[in-house]
Formats: structure tokens, sequence, C-alpha cells
């Protein structure tokens, strides 16, 4: 259920010269957007450094950053953090070869995770079968799940059908996780208030069974406890407003066994 487990485009050396230099430059995090409470709130404050990052070719170092504050623990975690800076990114470059190249895996994979959710129709699963490595390509196929529900207009039954069309074995899975995960993650953005009151009814009405059932109630409590910095409290509460047992249940489930993998990776 975890999500988290989750060719590059040939530039022309006079381009790519610049974006190496820039990303081996060390990147400063404003501090005072480390101290936010929640995850949407430190994403809105760093999108100025986000912006500043894609113009100067400065990425890697910017993820890199990002890791470092969560080493020092000045931050949790910085997944969905990298997602928010590979959307700044892709708005600038368009180019997804060339987006997912001025990144790596940083974040448990959450740039090149934003890369495929944000990209234009040059991304697919040719896309994530030129990915120089395992790691990259399953990372890639699970970022192809949040792209199909965001094409799709949130039409989960649909993005799940994409992922059986034009997916195989695993690969399947893991763009399932992606629609299931994208299901909760699109009300990260509308802040942390209207998280708590918009995701316990991500699964509503789905009619979801088995293992997908399990993981959309799941990814409730996952994502919560990105938006709320790792305090199982309020994610605790979020959960509580599900409307069925059973979903109440797999929602905390998703946020303790998040919780466990942070604290393993912490």
């Amino acid at each position: 259920m975890n999500v988290r487990l989750v060719g590059i485009g040939v530039c022309l050396l006079a381009m790519l010269a610049p974006q190496v230099a820039g990303a081996s430059t060390p990147v400063r995090l404003p501090a005072q957007c480390l101290t936010r409470s929640t995850e949407p709130a430190i994403a809105a404050c760093l999108r100025p450094t986000f912006r500043q990052a894609a113009a100067q070719g400065r990425v890697a170092g910017t993820l890199d950053a990002l890791e470092q504050a969560v080493r020092r623990g000045r931050l949790d975690d910085c997944h969905a953090l990298a997602h928010e800076l590979a959307h700044v990114v892709v708005t600038r470059v368009r180019r997804v070869q060339r987006a997912l190249a001025l990144g790596g895996t940083q974040c448990s994979d959450g740039y090149q995770h934003g890369v495929v959710e944000a990209a234009s129709a040059d991304a697919g699963p040719r896309t994530c079968a030129r990915r120089r490595t395992a790691e990259l390509r399953d990372a890639c196929d699970h970022a192809l799940g949040h792209r199909y529900l965001i094409r799709t207009g949130h039409d989960v039954h649909r993005a799940l059908r994409l992922c059986r069309e034009h997916l195989h074995d695993h690969a399947i899975e893991r763009c399932f996780d992606g629609v299931l995960m994208e299901n909760s993650m699109q009300f990260v953005r509308l802040g942390a208030a209207l998280y708590g009151l918009h995701a316990p009814r991500a699964c509503d009405g789905l009619r979801l069974h088995g293992t997908l059932r399990f993981t959309c109630y799941a990814e409730i409590g996952e994502v919560g406890m990105f938006v709320f910095r790792h305090r199982l409290d309020p994610v605790r509460r979020v959960c509580a407003r599900v409307r069925n047992a059973y979903g109440r249940r797999a929602c905390l489930r998703g946020a303790r066994e998040e919780l466990e993998l942070a604290g393993a990776h912490g």
C-alpha cells in the first residue's frame, strides 16, 4: 500500500552546463518558512524559492536543501514539498524529460512524482520505460496514477482504467496507488483546515473493493500525515470524520504506517 516506495532527453551541452553548475551550488531555504505549522503553509512560503530555483537551474540543490532540513529536524518530511517544486519547474521548462533530468530521487521520489503529475501530453508509459533505473521507473509509474486522475477531472474509475489499459504487471499496482494517493492529495493545496473538511469524504460513493477500497481510505490518513507534519492527533481527528467504521480504521492504519516509515527513515 505504501506509495512512497516508490532516457533522459538529449540536451545541448551549452544549455546543460549552467544547469549542472547551478545544481551544485548550495541553496538556502528561508528559515521562516520551515517554522510554519502545516505543509501547505510551508509550501506557500517556499514557492518564491522554488520559482527562483527553476529559473536558475538550481533544482537539485533545492532538493538537497529540503532533504538536509529533514535530516536536521527542521522539516519532518519533504515528499509533498518536492511535488510542489516539480510543478513549478514543469511550468517553466515544459519538456518532461528535461524537467525529470534536473532532479533525482530526493525526498522519496517526490520530485519525480511531481514532474510526471504536472507534465503535459508528452508524459506517458514510454516516459517511464526510458527512466534509467528501476527505482526511477517505479516512481514514474506511480506518478502516472496521479497524472491520470488529474487528466480525467478526478474521475477515479476512469483513471484506474487508464492504468489497466496502458501499464502491465507491477506497474499497474503502482499506478493504482498514485491514483488513490492523488484522490486525497487534491485537497492538500486547499490548506490544513479544508483538508480536514474534504479529505474524509474522498472515498464516498466510489464503490471500490478489496485492496483498492483499503488503499483509498488509508491514503486519507497517510496524506494527512504530510499535511500535519506527522502529528498523529490532528490526523486522528481527520480519520474520525470518515463516515464508515471500515474507512476510519483504514485511515488510521495508513496514518500509523506512514508515521512508522517516517521514523524508520529519520
